[in-house]
């Protein structure tokens, strides 16, 4: 390809000297005395300009051919992209839709903590896309470089755990809390990152290391629940209010240590030994630093809490002295302040609860159903209709009668309509003939409570009473 370019550009140049060469020209102009006389060689500004442009193209073209080779190459798919502040790192082609709208998210949360934090970041952040999980998750460290590896899978919201905007939004806002909180750095820093050429990783092999990592990061030596409390605090705040900080799980769960009387463990407590007991690998520190962070927020004043996780100068290395420089009292009498006011708040929480009368249980049905989709309740028939899934049983899409008067009435088809379905069931509570047949999407949580009563009434209208497939 580079050949036939080349050729055709020195064509091109020997036609154009041709036609602005003057009649009669060959052998006119001055003889130096020991040949023929010459023609004293000009510039062709147009020529000039013309083969400079070929070799440009020339060589842009094969610096692309190379890039794409290199990229084709790769054994791994992976492709990069890059901008002063940010570097991603992907699957290629499978994530490269989502690249721009993790830019823009990046650049909005960056923009956040720069005004919050006085943050400069003291080297770009990577950021590695993949998709190995069946659930969502994300980790950050600014530890030798600033990185955050995103899981980009749905997260799990089972009993509201984690509420939240955007997924990715809220994920950018949460982890670059950590780096920003972390990477943040006065004069003192920078001296000692200067002087071990970067940012010291503590090592398990070397212990030592961990002076040196204090030296050089010091606001990522402190607690995990003082690193995922400020995440969970800040993140809620960016979400407009919206997050982990102020969900119902965090609450019901110390509202039940409160009632259930169990003790609250102190800072040294939570570290040691809170964080190892609970089976959700450490959302303890979750829990107590949230709920910690809001109350200070609470009780003082938001603008201290980011003053205590800046890193100005003339503020404390230490974390704990660098609290009682903002909040005037040692950490450990603040702990037990909140532990104080929480019990209280709890308490009067639970107080108010039983003015009100429990509501009955009356079980619809004999045994469990399994896994369930969110449930539609047709006021007509009192029945509620949903999609199951029982281990060791086929799946199935049925009717449960909220009076009991009636067993619950299932179909024995995995999809409606689908290429699963087999002729022995054809008595299902949807057929053909009664409109169009549904795609898998009805049996999903997030829709098939969106149909309204007139968009069931087929289905309902062909429901058999048969043996349900759910083992009711």
């Amino acid at each position: 390809m580079a050949r036939t370019i080349v050729g055709a550009s020195c064509a091109a140049l020997a036609r154009r000297r041709s036609r602005s060469r003057p009649a009669g020209s060959v052998g006119a102009g001055p003889s130096d005395g020991f040949g023929p006389a010459r023609r004293p060689r000009t510039v062709d500004f147009e020529s000039a300009v013309f083969l400079s442009r070929t070799l440009l193209a020339i060589v842009a073209t094969t610096l692309g051919l190379c890039g794409h080779a290199l990229a084709d190459d790769d054994p791994l798919g992976l492709s990069t992209t890059s901008s002063p502040d940010l570097r991603q790192i992907y699957l290629s082609p499978q994530l490269d839709y989502l690249t721009p709208h993790v830019q823009a998210t990046f650049a909005n949360s960056l923009r956040w903590q720069r005004e919050r934090f006085g943050w400069s970041p003291s080297q770009p952040v990577t950021i590695f896309l993949k998709d190995f999980s069946d659930f969502g998750n994300a980790g950050a460290t600014p530890m030798p470089r600033n990185k955050v590896s995103v899981e980009i899978s749905p997260t799990s919201n089972d009993f509201e755990t984690d509420p939240g905007g955007e997924r990715m939004a809220s994920i950018m806002n949460h982890e670059l809390v950590h780096i920003a909180t972390t990477d943040v750095d006065s004069s003192e820093d920078r001296f000692w990152r200067g002087f071990f050429h970067g940012k010291v990783a503590p090592d398990a092999a070397h212990p030592e290391s961990m002076f040196y990592s204090y030296l050089t990061v010091p606001r990522f030596n402190v607690p995990r629940w003082q690193l995922e409390g400020a995440a969970v605090f800040m993140e809620t705040w960016m979400n407009g209010g919206f997050g982990r900080a102020q969900g119902g799980y965090d609450e019901m769960v110390f509202r039940a240590m409160v009632r259930d009387r169990q003790p609250f463990y102190d800072p040294l407590g939570l570290e040691s030994r809170g964080v190892r007991v609970d089976f959700q690998v450490g959302v303890n520190a979750y829990l107590y630093g949230t709920r910690f962070m809001t109350w200070l927020a609470l009780v003082h004043s938001p603008e201290q809490v980011v003053r205590w996780l800046r890193r100005d100068e003339g503020s404390a290395r230490h974390y704990a002295t660098a609290f009682e420089q903002v909040f005037g009292l040692p950490l450990d009498d603040a702990w037990q302040q909140w532990i104080d006011d929480e019990q209280r708040f709890q308490e009067r929480n639970l107080a108010a609860v039983r003015t009100v009368p429990i509501t009955p249980m009356r079980a619809l049905t004999g045994q469990a159903l399994g896994s369930s989709s969110r449930l539609f309740h047709d006021e007509r028939s009192h029945s509620l209709y949903g999609a199951f899934r029982r281990p060791g049983l086929v799946d199935c899409i049925g009717a449960i009668d909220v009076r009991g008067r009636r067993p619950p009435r299932c179909t024995r088809s995995a999809t409606p309509g689908s290429a699963t379905s087999t002729p022995s069931w054809s008595r299902s509570c949807w057929s053909p003939s009664a409109g169009s047949t549904p795609s898998t999407r009805a049996t999903t949580r997030s829709s098939i409570h969106t149909h309204s009563a007139h968009r069931w009434s087929p289905w309902r209208s062909q429901c058999r009473r048969q043996p349900c497939c759910c083992g009711c």
